[in-house]
């Protein structure tokens, strides 16, 4: 009888050990969980942020680029009056065109990543 009694108080003790440590697994996989949601809303707000500048800088190209588009179409209009001295001239005409098309590509530019750059041309 004595036997069964210490057995069976031995395997509470286990029961008891296997319990606790068993507890302590789950709090700490809680834990582990707890960290990595902070850790990837961490990120998520990270990365929004970084996109939010990314284009507002966009933005700010884009208004660039049409003022000096829309300054390159007034100059050649300008050009294109007849009363001005350079309006029949063809090498004031062709430097419009090829300010223009300069200013398209730089827009394509920077607006395109690299590899959509390279691969529109």
């Amino acid at each position: 009888m004595r036997k069964l009694a210490k057995a069976i108080e031995r395997f509470g003790e286990i029961y008891e050990r296997v319990e606790s440590m068993k507890q302590r697994q789950m709090v700490e996989l809680e834990k582990q969980r707890m960290q990595f949601a902070k850790d990837l809303e961490v990120q998520r707000m990270q990365l929004f942020m970084d996109t939010q500048v990314q284009l507002e800088k966009i933005k700010q190209r884009i208004i660039c680029i049409e003022v000096k588009y829309r300054t390159l179409v007034s100059q050649k209009a300008s050009l294109a009056h007849p009363q001005h001295p350079l309006a029949q001239s063809p090498a004031t005409t062709s430097t419009a065109r090829n300010l223009i098309s300069g200013t398209i590509m730089l827009f394509f530019y920077f607006i395109l990543p690299l590899d959509q750059f390279y691969s529109f041309l």
